[in-house]
């Protein structure tokens, strides 16, 4: 799906009259795979049980990747963070300490693994948030920019025309940042997430008489 909008401005100098004109494009991409971040958090008396609860439980993970293929390559330990909690009593008395162990690990999977993102989640992991990528993503960000650009032109042209005169030469060419939208994360049920990749673009041109 494509979508185009277009703005422009005319503006006379010694040059001669100069249109400016801006242009968008968007092209909307079904994602190939899924990053998962999880956090894995443990609790205990101790910092070091803390620390094991929290080892076992990624290697418990890291187990269930490598019997479902999913090499160690594609995943990465993002940070590990080490707490001490407070319980306090009744009376704002500290009356015992407790320690916390947190990893968070991004985990690179296929888009269609549903039952292995199920089975991962199931395994007790307090946070799961899941992002979708397409591999050639690049390639329709240069597609995007350059229908924008030709949009652009042709817009110009048309305008051109419309009060008799033509265009004589482009002045300016401008990307304008945009950014590369992620919709339909699983986290918020939606089935089918995609991808919206978005350019837009400032051209100006100088026109002449026909």
């Amino acid at each position: 799906m494509k979508k185009f909008i277009v703005f422009f401005i005319f503006f006379s100098s010694l040059l001669g009259t100069e249109v400016t004109v801006y242009a968008e494009d968007e092209i909307t991409l079904a994602p190939d795979s899924m990053v998962v971040n999880l956090q894995i958090s443990s609790t205990a008396n101790t910092l070091s049980d803390a620390k094991a609860k929290n080892d076992e439980m990624s290697s418990k993970l890291y187990n269930y990747l490598a019997d479902n293929n999913i090499s160690k390559d594609s995943t990465r330990v993002v940070s590990t963070n080490l707490y001490t909690d407070d319980n306090y009593d009744s009376n704002g008395t500290i009356v015992a300490k407790s320690y916390r162990a947190t990893k968070f690990i991004a985990i690179n999977l296929a888009k269609n693994s549903d039952e292995i993102l199920n089975n991962i989640i199931d395994m007790g992991v307090s946070y799961a948030d899941i992002g979708y990528k397409n591999s050639e993503i690049s390639a329709y960000k240069q597609k995007s920019l350059e229908n924008a650009l030709n949009l652009a032109i042709i817009k110009a042209k048309k305008l051109a025309k419309s009060i008799n005169k033509d265009v004589s030469s482009i002045v300016k060419i401008e990307e304008i940042p945009a950014e590369n939208l992620f919709y339909g994360a699983k986290s918020s049920g939606i089935d089918n997430p995609v991808i919206l990749v978005k350019s837009k673009v400032k051209l100006k041109v100088l026109l002449k008489d026909e």
